[in-house]
């Protein structure tokens, strides 16, 4: 019990000066000298033009097409962007994204046989791909963007056929999440809606969603028709419309509940509120819970569905009070909820399912109109989609921009589908708990020294620069242990899932907040609930960082023989 006043130490920014770090090293050694880089990116443009030259006119808005310029793996700081090459080629960036490549050199003897590297989206008129294309074979080394040849892998046009991920084909027609390059230019868009309806698609421009250069819209179209619109020059991506993840809370059957008593009284910190999204409340659980909890309903929203009320009663109590006991009083409420019902009964009504998009639109819709009246959030709901490395997910895109600030502590749901298809990826995390801004939360099986990732939760790698996801699990339930959660009637249920082990989680780093106060920022809470995430001998891809601390005093207490300095500021 020494620990007890072993407190961190905080303002540790005050701590730090100015050090001049000393320029090692030199130029590096290119992995291909001038004359071999030269040769292998001509042909590469070459290839690149035709394609792009082969293309509809209407498919080039204003005459311009996108390709892909890999950078060798060596060559990917921000230093090394191809500012110069792009500029005397007549091109421009309109994007990016990492993948992993194996080069045909490295220029070094000591390498490894694969490496994270950097596609850039680069945009211009055709001309100037065709410009490039006929001067390059007689480029000479000092003609400006020229050395930068030296640093590039591999040039290519993107094709049709590469930008489709996961099309059904089981139906004649298909709603479709298509990603554009909007390079905030809205004529680009337009273009697209017309070019849709010229290979018979229907573009649903009142559900179209723009962030970061990128356009997410949703598309009606004849399965046949689908690579015809894919060859659109600035469209990324297209995947078949993800739908949500199945909204029953994990209930487990032969699992005898108990009455619930809840506590008297409000909660702990009246001034803080956490934001949950879910599924609403039953209205007698609501008016029980009402000392702590607001149901809010957006706008336009249908009537609610009795399930997915209960699945966001059990979320909205495993925040206030963790999992239930027996014959344990319920402890006092952490503070005020704001639970935002974001489902009504047409989500998972439709055959073709477009609940990703109107559910993510009452989310962003809400934040954006209360953006600064939270710090702490939930989400234990998204699509029923296994993160891919290439590509973001409008939900990802459009949540991880909100809380891009560092000044929320978002948790999320990893999603449950743990004990899928490992081979092809079908388990890993699913979207938007590949954010970089978010605290994805994994489930754990046992509250006990002894654990293991429960069966069903999600396993990583997320996509990078947010390799290590989950970022760590809670107890979320197991069929030996179940998590006891206030169901409707007000009695206990047994459940088990991530979206249980998600606010769970928040309620511990809720409980740093309400000790410290706001000197503690919610960045520097994730950041305490991962230093002190117990990993076990257990798979980082399965458990992330560890197990996070129930306990909220071990997080903002040391051991006798450490001590742990906060740092708050800007490296």
């Amino acid at each position: 019990m020494a620990r007890i006043n072993n407190f961190l130490l905080g303002s540790g920014e005050r701590l730090v000066h100015v050090v001049d770090l000393p320029h090692g090293g030199g130029p590096k050694v290119p992995p291909y000298d001038f004359g071999t880089a030269r040769s292998r990116v001509a042909s590469r443009v070459a290839v690149t033009q035709a394609s792009i030259g082969a293309l509809p006119r209407q498919a080039c808005p204003n005459d311009e097409a996108v390709a892909v310029i890999t950078m060798h793996p060596r060559y990917t700081s921000k230093s090394d962007f191809p500012r110069d090459l792009l500029a005397a080629v007549g091109l421009r960036a309109v994007g990016s994204r990492t993948r992993i490549i194996q080069p045909e050199q490295w220029g070094t003897s000591e390498h490894p046989d694969e490496a994270t590297t950097e596609d850039i989206f680069v945009a211009g008129p055709r001309s100037a791909f065709l410009d490039w294309a006929n001067g390059l074979p007689s480029w000479s080394a000092t003609q400006r963007g020229a050395q930068t040849l030296t640093h590039l892998e591999d040039v290519a046009p993107l094709l049709a056929g590469e930008k489709l991920r996961s099309i059904p084909t089981d139906r004649d027609e298909v709603v479709l999440e298509v990603v554009l390059h909007n390079t905030g230019n809205p004529l680009i868009v337009q273009a697209f809606e017309a070019y849709a309806r010229r290979c018979g698609a229907s573009a649903l421009m009142d559900r179209r969603r723009d962030v970061r250069g990128l356009t997410f819209v949703p598309v009606r179209v004849a399965t046949a028709r689908v690579e015809d619109l894919a060859r659109f020059a600035f469209l990324r991506v297209a995947r078949g419309m993800p739908s949500l993840r199945p909204f029953d809370p994990g209930l487990l059957r032969g699992v005898a509940g108990f009455a619930v008593h809840l506590p008297s009284g409000g909660p702990v910190d009246v001034g803080t509120r956490v934001v949950i999204f879910d599924g609403g409340i039953p209205q007698k659980e609501a008016a029980a819970l009402a000392p702590w909890v607001t149901v809010i309903e957006p706008a336009g929203l249908g009537p609610a569905v009795p399930m997915f009320e209960a699945h966001g009663l059990a979320v909205t109590t495993a925040f206030l009070f963790g999992p239930l006991t027996k014959g344990v009083p319920l402890g006092q409420p952490l503070c005020m909820v704001d639970h935002v019902r974001v489902l009504d009964d047409q989500t998972g009504a439709s055959g073709i399912d477009l609940d990703y998009v109107d559910v993510l639109g009452r989310i962003v819709d809400f934040l954006d109109a209360n953006l600064e009246k939270y710090k702490f959030a939930n989400l234990s709901l998204g699509p029923c989609l296994a993160v891919e490395d290439d590509e973001v997910t409008a939900w990802t895109a459009l949540l991880d921009e909100r809380f891009a600030h560092g000044e929320f502590f978002v948790s999320v749901a990893a999603g449950n589908d743990g004990e899928l298809d490992a081979a092809t990826g079908l388990n890993r995390v699913q979207p938007p708990a590949d954010g970089v801004n978010v605290l994805a939360v994994g489930a754990s099986d046992r509250t006990g020294a002894t654990w293991a990732r429960a069966k069903y939760s999600c396993i990583g790698p997320g996509r990078s620069p947010g390799l290590v996801k989950p970022d760590g699990v809670m107890f979320g339930g197991s069929d030996s242990e179940p998590f006891f959660v206030v169901a409707p009637g007000l009695r206990s249920r047994g459940v088990t899932g991530t979206s249980f082990a998600s606010p769970f989680a928040l309620r511990s780093g809720l409980a740093v907040h309400v000790q410290l106060g706001a000197e503690v920022h919610p960045l520097t809470i994730r950041a305490l609930a991962i230093h002190r995430a117990e990993p076990g001998a257990h798979d980082k891809t399965h458990v992330g960082w560890g197990r996070f601390d129930a306990d909220p005093q071990m997080l903002i207490t040391c051991d006798d023989d450490e001590a742990i300095i906060v740092f708050q500021g800007k490296l």
